[in-house]
Order: structure tokens, then C-alpha cells, then sequence
């Protein structure tokens, strides 16, 4: 409504409303069917990440024990003298290898005490003897 002051007269506008009507229907979404499988396999997903999730904490703990019960070469063999003395089989038997390896070692080094200059070892006092010529030059 517009009043105009000067002349005094109104005016009035009347506006039309227009209104429409709409029929919704409705159709069914045709992703809603892989929509269970998804929610299947998110779920096993789920479930073997806990599962992981446990077994790594689990490990976490067994080898944080297996850490802290580690022994040193000095433990392990002050175990095998206790085992040795409390019981004399395993030192018979201790014994025997060792001399068995002991003579296997001792067995190169008797051949070559008796063994004439080989030709590897005259090679290598030649390339020696040849060095030192050149030490002495400069």
C-alpha cells in the first residue's frame, strides 16, 4: 500500500499468487543393493584390523620379555662348567669334541711345519724382496 502525502489520494496493488503442485515420486536407489556387501566387508575389515591391532601389542609384550631375558656369552658359559660338573657324560663327550676339533686344527698346522717351500710361498718372498728393493730406491 503507497500513500502519497501531498495529494492524499492511496493506492492500492494486489499481487497474484500463482502456485504449483508437485507429485513426488518415488524411486528406489539402484546403489542400495551393494550397499550390504560394502557394509559385510567393512565389518570383516574392522575385525582383522582389531585382530592385527591385538596380535602386535601381544608381540609388543612377548618380545620386550624375550629382550630383558636374553643372556651374555659369559652367562651361557657358566652354565655349560655347571652342566659339565653336575654331570660327567656331557664332559666325556664335551672331551672327545674338543679333542676331536683340537687335532683337526693342529693336524694343518703339523703339515705344513714339515712341509718343504712351496711354490706360493717362494712367489711371495720374490714380490716381497721386489718391494722392498723399491722402498730402497726412493
Amino acid at each position: 500500500m503507497t500513500t502519497d502525502t501531498v495529494s492524499k489520494t492511496t493506492t492500492t496493488s494486489t499481487v497474484m499468487k500463482t502456485s504449483v503442485s508437485r507429485t513426488i515420486r518415488s524411486i528406489p536407489n539402484p546403489k542400495l543393493d551393494q550397499l550390504q556387501p560394502i557394509d559385510n566387508q567393512l565389518r570383516l575389515l574392522n575385525l582383522q584390523r582389531t585382530d592385527k591391532e591385538n596380535m602386535l601389542l601381544s608381540l609388543t609384550a612377548v618380545l620386550q620379555k624375550d629382550v630383558g631375558s636374553k643372556m651374555g656369552f659369559l652367562d651361557e658359559l657358566r652354565i655349560m662348567f655347571n652342566l659339565l660338573k653336575a654331570s660327567t657324560i656331557a664332559a666325556v663327550v664335551y672331551v672327545i669334541w674338543l679333542a676331536f676339533l683340537l687335532l683337526l686344527e693342529l693336524l694343518i698346522l703339523i703339515g705344513k711345519a714339515n712341509e718343504a717351500e712351496s711354490d706360493y710361498d717362494k712367489t711371495i718372498h720374490k714380490q716381497m724382496s721386489i718391494h722392498f728393493r723399491k722402498i730402497d730406491l726412493l
